[in-house]
C-alpha cells in the first residue's frame, strides 16, 4: 500500500506523519509485542497541554472534521498561552 492509499484510508493530510509512524514501527510492534505502553510523555516538553489537544483533536475527528496542521498548531498555542506556558516551539 502507498502512503498516498494510506494517508487516504486514514485522514491523514500529511505525509510526514506517516513517515514518521513507518521510522517508528519497529518500537512499535516491540511495545504491542511485549505488552507494554509506548511512554508517550518521553515525546512531549508539556504533556498536559498534549492531553488537552488530542482530547480537542479527537473531538473535532468525531465529527468527521478535517484538521489541518495549522489549525492544530494554533490551537496549542492558544491551549499554551492558556495554560500559562508563553511561547512554545511545537515541531522538533
Amino acid at each position: 500500500m502507498s502512503m498516498r492509499d494510506v494517508a487516504a484510508k486514514f485522514h491523514v493530510n500529511s505525509f510526514s506523519s506517516i513517515s514518521e509512524w513507518v521510522n517508528k514501527l519497529d518500537e512499535l510492534k516491540k511495545s504491542v509485542k511485549s505488552d507494554k505502553k509506548l511512554k508517550l510523555e518521553s515525546f512531549t516538553q508539556f504533556p498536559e497541554l498534549e492531553k488537552e489537544l488530542v482530547h480537542w483533536f479527537t473531538a473535532i475527528r468525531e465529527q468527521g472534521i478535517q484538521v489541518l496542521r495549522s489549525t492544530i498548531e494554533e490551537k496549542a498555542k492558544s491551549l499554551a498561552a492558556e495554560m500559562g506556558l508563553g511561547a512554545i516551539r511545537l515541531w522538533r
